[in-house]
């Protein structure tokens, strides 16, 4: 069961004291990054109790996270001290928990405040969070690894337990490259999300029940109907990615996070991919600065990859992987206007 559905943060029978739909899945995005850094189930309870006050006091004061300045990040720490009586090490553990969140979203506002507390030495040692990023090439080789654990040998592929999990890993990885999903999206996908002519999923925010089209390729599509038509279960209602043990659930979101961990390592060992942090959370933010990279435009990119902000989306269009893209483009312009003086 999630962490959050034991969480009052979510569950309260207080409308005043209940988050809004975006501030609720602020929480969910939060409990799956940080599961797949493999915490401890307390340390992240903890964690989203201490992101349910924050997202409850920008609630309360009419704010947005990513609208935050040093002003605002002052008047929370305060509020910890004076109002809720944190000590300074608690609001430390917050200031830990904020690098998070804000990194995991993309956001840079709290960088201000981190650098003021460091010179000011408000909090020492504070964390720098960093997902390491991964490229085509780095995602072709854990493919590569993850094809060599399938026994293709056999007559049918899927004949075993096993090798049925392998492929379906496979697939379920692969979809969460290909779309730009988020892991908690991709695993809870039915057979009615799946719309075999358009070669899209249909994903439903469940706190809000919006829709919103995600497409794949041709290529994952045939992979995609093969698979589900090998699932114990093919209801319209029933899981794509199912529980071996219990195909009425989807696949156990800390499995698929252990078998990406097991790749990523070997591959690791084996000098082919240097990034210390490379997890499924990378996958989603790479394919959001590929479709940026190849072009297509920033509230397109917002719709696919399901940003409540537009601006949650120009973030990832400034972080450095845009370099290349955005230093040629903006130097062709700059020529482009010298000529015509």
């Amino acid at each position: 069961m999630s962490i959050l559905k034991k969480l009052r943060v979510l569950k309260t029978n207080n409308k005043e004291n209940e988050l809004c739909p975006e501030f609720k899945k602020y929480l969910v995005e939060y409990e799956e990054a940080r599961d797949e850094d493999n915490k401890q189930i307390s340390t992240i309870r903890d964690n989203l109790a201490s992101l349910g006050v924050f997202l409850m006091f920008c609630q309360n004061n009419n704010l947005h996270p990513q609208d935050f300045t040093k002003r605002e990040f002052k008047a929370f720490f305060k509020y910890l001290d004076k109002q809720r009586n944190c000590g300074v090490k608690t609001r430390k553990k917050y200031l830990h928990m904020l690098s998070t969140f804000y990194y995991i979203q993309g956001y840079k506002n709290l960088f201000e405040y981190q650098l003021d507390s460091r010179k000011t030495r408000r909090y020492s040692n504070l964390p720098e969070i960093h997902y390491s990023k991964i490229t085509p090439d780095e995602y072709d080789l854990i493919r590569d690894k993850l094809f060599e654990k399938i026994d293709y040998k056999k007559e049918d592929p899927y004949a075993g337990s096993s090798n049925f999990s392998r492929i379906r890993d496979l697939i379920a990885i692969e979809t969460l490259w290909e779309t730009g999903c988020r892991k908690s999206e991709v695993l809870n996908l039915k057979y009615i999300d799946f719309n075999k002519s358009k070669k899209t999923f249909t994903i439903v925010e469940t706190k809000n029940y919006t829709e919103r089209e995600v497409p794949f390729s041709d290529e994952l599509a045939v992979a995609l109907q093969e698979h589900m038509s090998k699932n114990k279960l093919t209801g319209l209602d029933d899981y794509i990615f199912q529980n071996t043990q219990d195909p009425k659930k989807p696949i156990p979101s800390r499995h698929l996070s252990k078998i990406f961990k097991e790749v990523v390592d070997e591959l690791r060992k084996e000098s082919k991919i240097e990034g210390r942090r490379v997890v499924l959370h990378s996958l989603r933010h790479a394919r959001i600065v590929l479709f940026l990279k190849e072009g297509m435009p920033i509230h397109e990119v917002q719709r696919i990859a399901g940003h409540d902000s537009i601006n949650t989306t120009i973030g990832y269009a400034h972080m450095k992987e845009m370099d290349h893209t955005i230093i040629p483009k903006a130097k062709e312009i700059l020529n482009q206007s010298n000529k015509k003086r």
